[in-house]
């Protein structure tokens, strides 16, 4: 993407620290953002179940560690920092649409697998409906053809998927972490009034 910040680690070296492990790089963040938003732990917290869930990814004296840690800790900063906007590591526009839409199929193929190992409860996520849809539109991404041609309808398209995702991911960091905060108060409640 275009909003490549000068400290967020680029694509290409991404994609290739990541060929060392079963996922794209892209799957890999979809999965660090889905934890960070659905999850209310410390940062440390839900790093260490992030490796502990992918063991590939867990190479503690390599430097692919260091790496995904350090794109790990500037997801979360960036998430906790600028609630208006979120950043998605997918390729630049000079990539071919077919590899972008790739990518972005993966990005949200990682996304869902991270909200399945979120620990939210299940029944909470269901009184979610606008989350439900996200995750459900992000399905229908995943299954999207890679085979399209660079033009602009298409570039348009795409642009417009990428926005998209953006904001549901924003939409899904607010709910749930106010919802997980309604959680944490009513234990609190019970343990208190027991």
């Amino acid at each position: 993407m275009s909003e490549n910040e000068t400290n967020w680690p680029d694509f290409e070296t991404l994609t290739l620290i990541a060929a060392g492990t079963p996922f794209s790089g892209a799957y890999i963040h979809g999965m660090m953002v889905a934890l960070l938003c659905m999850e209310t732990a410390t940062t440390d917290s839900i790093w260490k179940k992030l490796l502990k869930e992918t063991p590939s990814l867990n190479n503690p004296a390599g430097f692919n560690n260091r790496l995904f840690e350090s794109l790990f800790r500037m997801t979360a900063t960036h998430l906790e920092e600028n609630k208006n906007s979120v950043f998605l590591m997918l390729p630049d526009d000079e990539y071919p649409m077919n590899e972008r839409l790739d990518a972005l199929a993966n990005w949200c193929e990682g996304f869902l697998y991270g909200a399945k190992l979120a620990s939210i409860p299940r029944e909470v996520l269901l009184q979610m409906p606008s989350v439900l849809e996200v995750l459900e539109d992000m399905l229908k991404i995943v299954d999207i053809s890679t085979d399209e041609q660079d033009c602009e309808d298409n570039e348009r398209d795409y642009y417009e998927m990428v926005q998209f995702v953006s904001v549901g991911v924003l939409l899904i960091h607010e709910e749930c972490q106010g919802e997980q905060d309604v959680i944490m108060i009513k234990k609190h409640e019970k343990i208190t009034l027991h």
